[in-house]
């Protein structure tokens, strides 16, 4: 068991029986309650991974935080969604998982010996009470005993019966494109899939790092070649490159000698953190920086005892950013740590008689890798005025084959390729 386990009074586990109705949550992941902090999700092997795994082989495990005040009853369930991220329709849970609905998560405990007190969460899945039948695409939906939601994540599960095959990095085609953006080209090996009519039933998308609702779709195969699914030279999938993600490191703050980090203020009832002034990195060439594409991951390594989970301090960390002029669009920071998304607290204020952007949000100690981005009224964030773009960056892709035979009822997931864009 990976952190410490409660049990109820009758020490059973407590299987919900019916799923509540979730047909107008958004299929994306999202934070709905602000007192939800921290929650990683990731293929157990790695915690630095993507929510992807083998259907026969693979664990998932998530961990999150919640700063309510007092323990709540938390529980999940998953349900199975086509390529486009709409709910399957017109099918029973039961055809897709076998286990119950409904799961309560069991997992607890109380930090130990931090200024600010939480509540820390954690399971893995599949497990003794739940497994999945189907392919493809799920959501992960955590509420709790009164049906209010907590949390959702997108996650695959993949039976690989379809090769990438000679995938490769090419300069981009578009116009304007050629310093800006990478591009990709490859072809699928169907024969173990081997589809009726492999046009009109395979699909394949994919995406940059960790920005899964960022998609590049590509529907159909070019041509058929014998057992080959080719894609022409002139169909791309291509990307902004961006730049190497903005990095700091607070899992010591004792010492202050974490990447980034400024200065540290630690007293008996909080601490601080000041990180290196940024500056926009736009119209300057790219530079290489080994980092973690955009992932982070929560440790105290000024602790050498207890569990990692329930013994980081959250520490106020400050973030400044150059800018002479006020923006006519709102900044932000945006990492894996907020979804990449525009929440509230978030938002950098600019302070005029100093030429800066600020905000002071409060992180768990870690590793985390980040970026600024404006967002004009509700589009998503657009990384390319404080960041710009390169074709020089090294970033990781995903890409997935879906299968769907015309009769079919459901997007299975065939193929996955994880896939470095390493510069020469």
């Amino acid at each position: 068991m990976r952190i410490l386990s409660f049990l109820f009074l009758f020490g059973v586990s407590h299987l919900l029986s019916a799923q509540p109705d979730f047909s107008s949550l958004p299929r994306v992941d999202s934070i709905y309650q602000d007192y939800i902090k921290t929650i990683e999700f990731y293929n157990a092997s790695d915690e630095l991974s993507m929510p992807i795994i083998n259907q026969e082989t693979g664990v998932l495990s998530v961990d999150f935080d919640d700063h309510y005040g007092e323990y709540i009853d938390y529980y999940y369930t998953v349900i199975h969604c086509d390529r486009n991220w709409n709910y399957t329709e017109d099918v029973e849970i039961s055809e897709y998982l076998n286990g119950p609905d409904v799961i309560q998560i069991e997992d607890f405990g109380s930090s130990i010996s931090t200024n600010i007190s939480y509540m820390h969460y954690g399971f893995d899945f599949p497990n003794a009470d739940i497994n999945f039948r189907w392919t493809g695409n799920y959501m992960l939906i955590v509420y709790d005993s009164d049906n209010t939601v907590a949390f959702s994540r997108r996650f695959y599960v993949i039976n690989e019966v379809v090769n990438f095959l000679f995938p490769k990095y090419v300069r981009p085609n578009g116009v304007g494109q050629f310093d800006t953006h990478q591009a990709f080209t490859f072809e699928l090996g169907i024969k173990r899939l081997d589809p009726i009519n492999p046009l009109n039933e395979l699909y394949v998308t994919g995406f940059q790092n960790r920005l899964n609702e960022r998609p590049l779709d590509f529907e159909q195969p070019f041509r058929i070649n014998g057992t080959n699914a080719v894609f022409d030279i002139g169909n791309q999938f291509s990307f902004y490159g961006y730049k190497e993600y903005r990095e700091f490191d607070t899992r010591t703050i004792l010492t202050g000698l974490g990447r980034g980090i400024n200065s540290v203020d630690v007293s008996n009832t909080n601490a601080t953190v000041m990180l290196d002034l940024d500056k926009n990195r736009s119209p300057k060439a790219h530079f290489a920086l080994r980092e973690s594409n955009g992932a982070f991951v929560t440790r105290n390594t000024d602790r050498t005892t207890g569990d990692k989970n329930m013994t980081a301090e959250y520490v106020n960390t400050i973030f400044t950013l150059r800018s002479p002029i006020e923006e006519e669009a709102d900044v932000y920071l945006l990492g894996e740590f907020n979804d990449f998304k525009a929440y509230p607290q978030y938002r950098m204020r600019y302070q005029q008689s100093q030429g800066i952007y600020t905000v002071e949000v409060p992180l768990k100690q870690g590793y985390y890798n980040y970026m600024y981005g404006t967002v004009d009224k509700n589009e998503a964030p657009d990384f390319l005025r404080f960041e710009g773009s390169s074709f020089e960056t090294e970033n990781r892709y995903h890409f997935f084959v879906y299968y769907r035979p015309l009769s079919g009822v459901y997007d299975q997931l065939v193929g996955y390729l994880n896939y470095p864009h390493q510069p020469r």
